[in-house]
């Protein structure tokens, strides 16, 4: 794996403001990283899956005759529906702080994305344990992961490495850390990070720099595409209740 020290070097030597075989100054270097940590970050949920959709776990309870009936006709009944454990990708899983497990995705795409934040109820005296379980995958290496654990802290993203078959988690990292994405796309944030530190320095951007960018760019893309959204906008519909039969007697309820 490559260091983001490793690529902030570069990034300074590809745009000539080191010679070669000298390196960024702390200065320099601290300001590179946080420009790194800017481009990366912001890949998420745009470059690289989809907008987040939220997921409630447990589901929403109706607890009185009328919230339970509402939006169904007078005598309508919702079905029993066992809550799916199975959040899809690109979700936003809302915890509410009680006993929970949930299990991603087994065939998760190339660059998937999941979060975890909490919801109400979760920041009681004593919440519950949420384990999250990599279902055949790995979540930074372990099998499960479990809410309260030495480096488990919510909010939390992860990003999925088919390379690794390992969910990742996604923050801002430091000099010594690995880059998040293989070796293979170091020239997409070398090119990038170069694009950004050029005017800071006076400095025009080579043509052979803003070549590669694009080149790694569609790379990138290509890598990384998920399920494309609907043109309509149909993928911010949230599943509803509906008040006749979709598929067979009794049945009344439809995504």
């Amino acid at each position: 794996m490559t260091k983001a020290s490793t690529i902030i070097t570069a990034a300074f030597r590809e745009g000539n403001l080191v010679p070669v075989g000298g390196a960024p100054s702390d200065a320099e270097a601290t300001e590179g990283l946080d420009l790194l940590n800017r481009l990366v970050l912001s890949a998420y949920g745009f470059s690289i899956g989809n907008k987040l959709m939220d997921w409630q776990v447990p589901a929403i309870q109706r607890t009185s005759d009328v919230s339970r009936q509402y939006p169904l006709l007078p005598g309508g009944q919702l079905p029993f529906i066992p809550y799916n454990v199975n959040p899809p990708l690109n979700s936003r899983v809302v915890w509410d702080g009680s006993v929970q497990t949930i299990y991603l995705n087994d065939l998760p795409q190339d660059g998937a994305n999941m979060a975890i934040v909490k919801g109400s109820g979760a920041d009681g005296a004593v919440p519950g344990a949420l384990t999250i379980d990599g279902n055949g995958r790995t979540i930074n290496g372990a099998s499960t992961i479990v809410s309260g654990d030495a480096g488990v802290t919510f909010p939390l993203q992860l990003f999925y490495r088919a390379d690794v078959s390992d969910w990742r988690t996604v923050k801002a990292i430091v000099s010594t850390d690995d880059m998040l994405f293989p070796p293979e796309l170091d020239d997409l944030w070398i090119c990038a990070l170069s694009i950004r530190l050029a005017p800071r320095y006076g400095k025009a951007v080579a043509a052979g720099t803003t070549a590669r960018f694009g080149e790694m760019r569609s790379i990138f893309a290509a890598r990384y595409q998920q399920t494309a959204p609907t043109a309509s906008g149909g993928d911010d519909l949230f599943n509803t209740f509906q008040s006749f039969p979709s598929v067979g007697p009794g049945l009344r309820w439809m995504q």
